[in-house]
């Protein structure tokens, strides 16, 4: 049986990625694989069956080679190895000892557009969650053939029976963010200055969690308009997005954000930044004032106050515009895309050489704020 082995920062936290690597986790041995995870940020045990790293930020990159090499090896060693959002794929591909890699890019993000060469480099095929970070990856590797190239957008789970319960007439709209709580990418700093530019307008709920949680709760601290929720699962999650009336984004980087996807399903109004990809693009066709300038946080306040009175006509638009994002439609690209990285030649890099850069023996925080470019060599 072909075993297919995904790498990943952390499986078990909340989190788009995480979210899709559960579902292949849980979802991928219908299709006649055998499938295991290695991620790189969590420990073992605790009755997990995955491989846990246990890695952390004072890790060298040679420190977190050694234990994949002690740890994961025995995992990715002659199986179709799927990195995601090809985290860590320059430090750890070398020593793989994988059949076939594939790279499975859940958003943009910091440097992409200079990581392209290398991350075709050691793939055989690349899953793009959408059609702008295809285009971004042929742009930027232009022999890059079109065959190795799969887009698979991301899945929606139909929601049934998870009304948000009546509220009372008089009662301010709501606002939601609902994600990872960090600032490499998704900036939650600017809630503080859009929250205080809507004022009274709305009461916002901000469901997710993540290192700048504490920051925020002490910077919003006094607004009787602010609840965190931290990670919601199933039914909880649901009602909150569909108490909302809008959902609101602040990232200068993403792909297509599954929280976007279900909050739009549930009617929820985006605000989303004039950053490209398919979240601005579903956003535009809501309405035009549903993209603001990115990082223009006054901007966003006005819009998101201009259309709060609109939820009634521009709720049902909403559904509707998210209704083709089906797991049905999902699975069926994956499994394809599965298909063709196993029955193609492989083209990936099979070296297997010691790495020897300057940067492996620096702490990977460092590496990462200082010198990215470093582990991509």
């Amino acid at each position: 049986m072909q075993r297919v082995v995904h790498v990943t920062t952390f499986v078990h936290s909340g989190g788009g990625m995480q979210s899709i690597v559960r579902r292949h986790r849980a979802g991928d041995a219908a299709l006649g694989y055998a499938v295991e995870v290695v991620a790189i940020f969590e420990r073992a045990g605790s009755g997990r069956a995955d491989t846990g790293l246990g890695a952390g930020w004072s890790w060298t990159p040679g420190k977190l080679r050694r234990h994949f090499a002690a740890a994961g090896h025995a995992r990715t060693r002659d199986a179709l190895v799927v990195y995601h959002n090809a985290w860590a794929m320059p430090l750890l591909a070398p020593g793989d000892g994988a059949a076939r890699r594939v790279a499975f890019l859940h958003s943009d993000w910091p440097g992409l557009a200079r990581r392209w060469p290398a991350i075709a480099q050691w793939s055989d095929r690349l899953i793009c969650v959408n059609a702008s970070l295809a285009a971004a990856a042929r742009e930027a590797v232009p022999d890059l053939a079109p065959e190795r190239v799969s887009i698979v957008p991301y899945p929606v789970e139909p929601v049934k029976s998870l009304g948000a319960g009546p509220r009372a007439a008089a009662a301010p709209p709501r606002v939601g963010y609902v994600g990872r709580l960090e600032c490499e990418q998704k900036r939650v700093g600017r809630l503080v200055p859009l929250i205080a530019a809507t004022g009274a307008a709305a009461t916002w709920d901000i469901v997710g969690d993540g290192p700048e949680r504490g920051r925020l709760e002490r910077r919003l601290a006094g607004r009787g308009n602010v609840r965190f929720h931290g990670w919601l699962g199933g039914g909880e999650y649901w009602r909150a997005l569909a108490g909302l009336d809008a959902v609101v984004f602040t990232s200068d980087f993403e792909g297509t954000p599954i929280a976007l996807l279900e909050a739009m399903t549930c009617g929820a109004i985006p605000l989303f930044p004039a950053i490209g990809g398919d979240g601005e693009s579903l956003a535009r066709a809501i309405d035009p004032r549903c993209v603001y300038p990115a990082g223009n946080l006054d901007a966003a306040a006005a819009q998101l106050r201009a259309l709060l009175p609109d939820g009634a006509k521009l709720r049902p638009r909403c559904r509707e515009a998210v209704a083709g994002y089906t797991p049905e439609r999902h699975d069926a690209a994956y499994a394809a895309a599965l298909g063709a990285a196993l029955q193609t030649p492989r083209v990936s890099s099979a070296q297997a050489g010691r790495r020897t850069t300057w940067s492996d023996a620096l702490p990977l925080a460092l590496v990462r704020r200082c010198y990215p470019d470093a582990l991509w060599r």
